[in-house]
C-alpha cells in the first residue's frame, strides 16, 4: 500500500494557474483520489480546503458488509455544520 501524499490532495483542491478549465471539467476525477486513498496505509478521514471537503467515517467491516446503501445514507453521522464554530464577520449591511 502507498502512503498518503499531501501533493495529491492539493491537486484536487487547488485551482491551477494554467489550464483551470480542464481542472473544472475533470472535477469528477476526484473520486479516483478517494478510491485510491481508501486502500492506502494512511487514510484521509477529514480534509477541508477551498475546493474540497472530505468527511469520512470508520466502521467495522462486519457492520457494513454487505453494504446497505439506504442505511448508510440515512445514518446519523455528524456533519461539520452540526457543530459549533467561531466566526469573524466584518463589513456593513
Amino acid at each position: 500500500m502507498k502512503p498518503f501524499k499531501l501533493a495529491e490532495l492539493k491537486q484536487i483542491n487547488e485551482l491551477p494557474k494554467e489550464d483551470s478549465q480542464n481542472w473544472l471539467v475533470n472535477a469528477e476525477s476526484s473520486i479516483d483520489f478517494l478510491r485510491l486513498n481508501s486502500a492506502s496505509d494512511e487514510v484521509v478521514i477529514y480534509a477541508s480546503g477551498s475546493s474540497v471537503l472530505i468527511h469520512g467515517v470508520l466502521a467495522p467491516t462486519a457492520k457494513v458488509s454487505p453494504p446497505d446503501g439506504k442505511d448508510l445514507q440515512d445514518s446519523n453521522i455528524p456533519m461539520p455544520d452540526d457543530s459549533w464554530s467561531i466566526q469573524r464577520v466584518w463589513g456593513g449591511g
